[in-house]
């Protein structure tokens, strides 16, 4: 089970992280807090950190649908590129 973003968002903002969830293993508690730390909140916003320390904005399923939406209708139509 992949973890939730705000599971994710809660143990990435948190500091010192919060104890794992109740039942959960060692390892899958440790497999979590190197997920978190991947990511940061800024601003109410949840970004993930890319090679180079590149923040990369995290969207919703609809935000992704409507940026996908969005992209399509553009000069290219439906071509991709």
């Amino acid at each position: 089970m992949h973890p939730t973003w705000a599971v994710l968002a809660s143990v990435a903002q948190s500091a010192p992280p919060p104890p794992p969830p109740q039942g959960m293993s060692k390892a899958k508690s440790k497999s979590l807090k190197l997920k978190a730390s991947k990511y940061c909140i800024m601003d109410n916003a949840l970004y993930w950190k890319g090679p180079g320390g590149v923040l990369l904005n995290c969207l919703t399923k609809d935000e992704s649908k409507e940026v996908i939406n969005d992209f399509h209708k553009g000069d290219c139509g439906d071509h991709l590129y």
